[in-house]
C-alpha cells in the first residue's frame, strides 16, 4: 500500500500577498480618512477610526491562512524577561527616528498650505491623541505587520530580509495614509519593532514598545521633555549630545535581544527562544 505524501504548503504570506494586503489596508484607510476629514474636519481621532476597519479587513482576509493556533501564529505568547528589559532601551530610538524626520523635512519642507502638524490643546484633545497613539495604532500595526505578515515572511525570505520588508511595508502604509514626511521615520521605528518581535518569539514586547513609542510621542507633543529638535521645535535638529546616548541605549537594547538567539539570519524559519 502506497501512502500519499501531501505537498508542503508554502507559509503565508508570500511577498505579493503581503504587499497586496498592505495596499488594501492603506488605500481603504486613506479613503475613510478622506471621508472623515471632508465631512468633519481634521482630527487625530479619525486616523484611529479609519485604521480599525481598514487593517481589520486586511487582517480578517489573511488570518484564516495562518497555520497552527492563532495565538502561536501571531506571537501572542509569553516573552522572555530579557526582551521586556530591552524595551525601554529601544524606546530611546525615537530620538533617532525624530532626527531622521528632521532631516527629511529639512530637504523636503512641508508645503506652505499644509504647515507643521498641529499639537493637542486641552485635556480632551490630549486624551484623544493618547487613545490613538497608545491604543489604536499600536494594536492595529502590530497585529497586522509583526503578527500577521512578518513570521511568514521570515520563513519565505529569511530573518533580515523579512524584517526589512515588513518595515518597508509599514513605511509604505504611512506614506500612503500620512504622507511622505513621516514614512522614513515610521519605517525606521518599525525596524526596532521587527527585531524585538523576532528575537523574543513573541508579539507582546513589540506591542509594548509601540505603546511606549506612543506615550513618549504624546508627551513630546505637549513639550514635556524640552529636547531640542524633538519636542522643542525652536531647534531644527537634535544635538549629538542627545543622539549619541540614545544610539548607545538602542545598541544595548538590540544586544539584549540578540542574546535571546531568535534573530539568526537563516533562510528558513527560526525557532522561538525557550521561554522560562
Amino acid at each position: 500500500m502506497t501512502s500519499e505524501i501531501e505537498p508542503e504548503v508554502e507559509p503565508f504570506p508570500s511577498i505579493r500577498q503581503a504587499v497586496a494586503l498592505t495596499l488594501l489596508a492603506s488605500i481603504l484607510q486613506g479613503f475613510l480618512l478622506l471621508l472623515f476629514v471632508g465631512n468633519y474636519g481634521g482630527r487625530v481621532a479619525f486616523l484611529g477610526m479609519s485604521a480599525i476597519p481598514a487593517f481589520g479587513l486586511a487582517f480578517a482576509l489573511g488570518a484564516p491562512r495562518l497555520a497552527g493556533s492563532p495565538a502561536s501564529a501571531l506571537g501572542l505568547v509569553r516573552a522572555p524577561p530579557r526582551a521586556w528589559l530591552a524595551v525601554p532601551f529601544l524606546c530611546t530610538g525615537l530620538l533617532l527616528t525624530s532626527e531622521l524626520h528632521n532631516i527629511v523635512i529639512h530637504f523636503f519642507p512641508y508645503p506652505e498650505e499644509m504647515g507643521e502638524p498641529a499639537r493637542p490643546e486641552g485635556f480632551l484633545a490630549v486624551l484623544e491623541w493618547g487613545v490613538v497613539l497608545m491604543l489604536v495604532l499600536p494594536t492595529t500595526e502590530e497585529l497586522f505587520f509583526r503578527g500577521l505578515l512578518q513570521p511568514g515572511l521570515v520563513r519565505r525570505v529569511g530573518v533580515r530580509r523579512a524584517i526589512l520588508l515588513t518595515s518597508a511595508l509599514n513605511g509604505l502604509a504611512a506614506f500612503l495614509v500620512r504622507g511622505p514626511h513621516v514614512a522614513p521615520s515610521i519605517a525606521a521605528g518599525a525596524l526596532l519593532l521587527g527585531f524585538v518581535r523576532h528575537s523574543s518569539g513573541s508579539l507582546l514586547p513589540a506591542l509594548g514598545l509601540n505603546v511606549l513609542f506612543g506615550l513618549v510621542t504624546l508627551l513630546a507633543t505637549v513639550g514635556t521633555f524640552g529636547i531640542p529638535g524633538f519636542d522643542d521645535t525652536t531647534a531644527s535638529h537634535t544635538p549629538l549630545t542627545w543622539l549619541a546616548p540614545a544610539a548607545l541605549c538602542v545598541g544595548f537594547g538590540l544586544a539584549l535581544c540578540r542574546e535571546l538567539g531568535g534573530a539568526s539570519p537563516g533562510p528558513g524559519p527560526s525557532p522561538p527562544p525557550t521561554l522560562p
